[in-house]
């Protein structure tokens, strides 16, 4: 849809359907190798009706970015609201990241209110620069991490202590 895609920074208005599955390979490659984590939403009980995308992805600084988009036919019904919450949840309670950033063109008033619903504050303006559409200004939005992870305190409370190695790794 030419409204989600303007939105964007990987998918431009009328994009091949050839170049779009291309496009999902490079995600599913990135997910593989551990850079992202990237999901495929559909509704409940359907598996054949995508709906919308949301993932998080390295940086090359080691930041986390989160991106989504979601089908216009379901705008301010609030899928996404709960995407966002149960993605940046999930990444919290199983990683030891300290915060996910998230970049929103200026004009995109619905995907802002999606992030500042889910706790994520604007932290400056800067500039994104896409495949697709070049550069442009952007506002920088954060969700810190509010509380330690129960399961990485856990881990590090009852994994066996390993001995240091006697040597080191390259």
């Amino acid at each position: 849809k030419p409204e989600v895609a303007r939105m964007t920074s990987m998918f431009e208005v009328g994009m091949p359907v050839e170049k779009i599955r291309d496009r999902l390979l490079q995600i599913r490659a990135r997910n593989s190798a551990g850079r992202s984590l990237g999901f495929v939403m559909v509704p409940q009980g359907d598996d054949d009706t995508p709906i919308g995308m949301i993932g998080v992805a390295a940086t090359p600084d080691g930041a986390l970015e989160l991106g989504y988009h979601l089908n216009p036919a379901l705008w301010s019904q609030g899928p996404m609201t709960e995407a966002v919450d149960r993605v940046t949840g999930a990444v919290f309670a199983l990683s030891r990241v300290d915060a996910i950033d998230a970049f929103v063109r200026p004009d995109n008033i619905a995907s802002r209110r999606v992030l500042e619903k889910c706790d994520f504050v604007v932290n400056g303006t800067t500039e994104h620069t896409s495949p697709v559409y070049g550069t442009y200004a952007v506002k920088r939005y954060t969700q810190k991490r509010s509380a330690p992870s129960p399961f990485v305190t856990a881990a590090a409370r009852h994994a066996p202590k390993v001995p240091p190695l006697g040597f080191q790794l390259c």
